[in-house]
């Protein structure tokens, strides 16, 4: 079931006017929380229907794959290797797929179990249909596959 009805104008426009407060409020304060809510963003803008699909484009899809690799930057790298070590040594100590885990395991705990789903369900359906955001995220298809796919295990019961 889905989290929302794209097809509803007025439950789309308040889906993304919540999303929308959350980045705007996060902003300087909690990197953490307005990564989870714009990859949840792009994810949910992606699954749209109608005159909402086109909002994403190319450029958001490369946008997302940023997403997903951020946690592997930085600071965050460090915090792979201290808080997540499990994360990280399921995927070979490969930290661009241990941080989109990361990543989805947010969605799933800063958004809850419904949005998480949706979030599972979005990236489950491109994954069995025509891997077009994979095609579209920039880097290889494959890659983008498995950050992809690693974001859904986070974001799903996680390990």
């Amino acid at each position: 079931m889905s989290y929302y009805d794209a097809s509803n104008e007025f439950e789309f426009s308040m889906l993304a006017m919540v999303l929308g407060h959350l980045l705007e409020h996060a902003s300087g304060y909690d990197v953490e929380i307005m990564l989870v809510g714009a990859a949840a963003r792009d994810l949910l803008i992606r699954n749209a229907t109608g005159a909402h699909r086109r909002l994403f484009t190319t450029r958001d899809a490369i946008d997302l794959r940023s997403i997903l690799t951020a946690y592997s930057n930085g600071p965050h790298l460090e915090e792979l290797y201290t808080e997540w070590e499990q994360v990280l040594s399921h995927y070979d100590f490969d930290p661009e797929l241990a941080g989109a885990h990361r990543v989805g395991s947010e969605i799933r705990q800063t958004l809850g179990a419904a949005m998480a789903d949706e979030c599972c369900q979005i990236i489950g359906d491109e994954a069995e249909g025509n891997d077009r955001l994979a095609a579209e995220m920039a880097g290889t298809v494959r890659r983008n596959r498995l950050l992809l796919n690693a974001t859904r295990a986070g974001a799903g019961a996680g390990l």
